[in-house]
């Protein structure tokens, strides 16, 4: 919904923000609010998207940008290049306050050399915003709910006033975007210099890459990249040499673009593994099949897993994010990630891109579940060659343990699941881990198959004696699933909204 604030930037010929008659002002007499227009028009923008932001989580659009002259010019008062500034110090605060576009530029005579196009500079900071969004790390926009944290942002400085600052983060403290400004009514040159700069509230002991971009002129990438490490309290803080401005792109650390793993021609998907033994490690992709179904469908699945030769427990055979891809006949693409391991991940996927990733989203313990969506046509794809197993009464893993699933249980629907066993390994420590998933036989559904992935299972004998059976649900009718151990029943449903079970036993 767009959100007007006609009334807000009104100025002066001497660039200041009006809160009387302009035309008195022009002529010297009462009515400024006395602050040069380079930078208060940011701060009203900041908090023209924070008074939106108050009445809901509507997009936020400024219909109109100033300044408003009265007079045919520039002047002595204020030049084009005061002009530039504001307008960079403009859009950069929107960025920073959560808007979801700038408002149009309204040029009145100013720009009438230009023929009321916008000037070269201004486009070159429009076109350093778009890369902003398309280089490095991805911000995904689709799920960022901005969450102000302007009071969250400290500079260690004996100038801390003098700086204007304003953010936003995301709710899982996945990414955050931070505008720096130095207010020249304090420091006249901009030059704050070398100090740290410190954001609390994010996840604790977790590693975040920081992008710093420079606001003014062109840039297609960033001026500094860093990877820090936020302490026990949630807090991060870099040092940085502060000079009239700055802006900040924070995100979880993502895999490399370039280090990805090709599903098609236009889908590919990575991981990064938030380990506490080495930090922030790059995962592997192990397919298990695809396949077609009988109305034309296409799934793939697979899973990520850390490498061996990064972690003690890492093995191709160790899922640490069971992912199933559904290409719907619709032309909808699901790509469906699990988590199934302890540490945090940041899955990422990118489609029909390649230079960034399109969707990135972290899982984890208390959030196993996340999906990208996408449109496109089908892909042509060879059909692996899986086998399973369909029995009525379960499927022995081991001596001591037999799992079974029921589709629609306890409905006249209901019909037994077929197992397929994907692998089995033990890591360094000694734990052993069995994992594999249920799915409709062929003779129950034509959407059955043994490489379309209904619900993925992971037994895992822990080294002290616990045993854990992990169901996650990755289909769409309810499903019930059952462990016994030795001679102890625990039977769950898994649906779409409780996608998640685990059965505890102790050997």
């Amino acid at each position: 919904m767009l959100q007007d604030w006609p009334d807000y930037a009104v100025f002066c010929q001497h660039g200041v923000r009006c809160t009387g008659d302009p035309g008195k002002c022009a002529q010297g007499l009462n009515g400024c609010a006395g602050e040069h227009t380079v930078i208060q028009p940011a701060r009203d923008m900041r908090d023209a998207a924070r008074f939106a932001h108050i009445f809901g989580n509507r997009p936020y659009i400024s219909g109109e940008d100033g300044p408003l002259f009265h007079n045919s010019s520039y002047s002595s008062d204020f030049s084009k290049n005061d002009d530039i500034e504001t307008f960079c110090n403009q859009q950069w605060a929107n960025v920073a306050a959560g808007a979801a576009s700038s408002g149009i530029r309204h040029p009145q005579r100013v720009l009438r050399e230009n023929n009321s196009l916008l000037w070269p500079e201004m486009d070159d900071i429009q076109g350093t915003i778009a890369h902003f969004f398309t280089t490095g790390s991805l911000i995904d926009l689709n799920t960022f709910e901005a969450i102000p944290i302007d009071d969250y942002i400290t500079v260690s400085s004996n100038n801390n006033n003098a700086v204007v600052k304003m953010g936003v983060k995301d709710e899982q403290n996945q990414s955050a975007i931070i505008f720096l400004l130095v207010d020249k009514g304090i420091i006249p040159d901009g030059q704050l210099g070398g100090t740290d700069i410190s954001i609390t509230g994010l996840t604790p002991v977790k590693t975040y890459r920081v992008e710093q971009w420079e606001t003014a002129g062109f840039h297609a990438s960033p001026n500094w990249i860093a990877d820090v490490t936020t302490g026990p309290d949630g807090s991060l803080t870099f040092f940085h040499d502060l000079r009239t401005s700055a802006v900040f792109k924070i995100t979880t650390r993502q895999a490399d673009r370039s280090a990805t793993s090709e599903i098609t021609s236009l889908l590919d998907i990575g991981a990064t593994i938030h380990t506490e033994e080495k930090g922030p490690i790059l995962s592997f992709w192990k397919e298990g099949g695809r396949s077609t179904t009988g109305r034309g469908d296409v799934v793939v699945w697979g899973h990520l897993y850390a490498p061996p030769e990064e972690v003690s427990w890492g093995n191709a055979d160790n899922p640490d994010a069971f992912v199933k891809i559904w290409f719907d006949v619709s032309g909808r693409i699901d790509v469906n990630f699990f988590h199934v391991s302890v540490p945090d991940l940041n899955v990422a996927s990118a489609y029909n891109s390649d230079n960034i990733w399109t969707a990135a989203s972290d899982i984890r313990m208390d959030d196993r579940y996340v999906r990208h969506e996408y449109h496109g046509s089908i892909p042509s794809i060879t059909n692996s060659n899986g086998t399973g197993i369909r029995n009525e009464n379960g499927y022995d893993v081991t001596d001591t343990l037999t799992i079974k699933a029921v589709f629609y249980p306890n409905t006249p629907e209901s019909f037994a699941a077929a197992w397929r066993e994907g692998g089995r390994a033990y890591t360094d420590r000694g734990d052993k881990v069995i994992w594999g998933f249920f799915y409709a036989d062929p003779i129950d559904r034509d959407w059955g198959n043994s490489e379309n992935p209904d619900v993925f299972v992971k037994v895992w004998y822990d080294i002290s004696g616990r045993v854990d059976v992990n169901y996650f649900h990755v289909s769409v009718p309810d499903i019930a699933v059952k462990s016994t151990f030795s001679g102890t029943d625990v039977t769950n449903t898994v649906t779409m909204e409780e996608r998640y079970i685990r059965h505890e036993f102790t050997l």
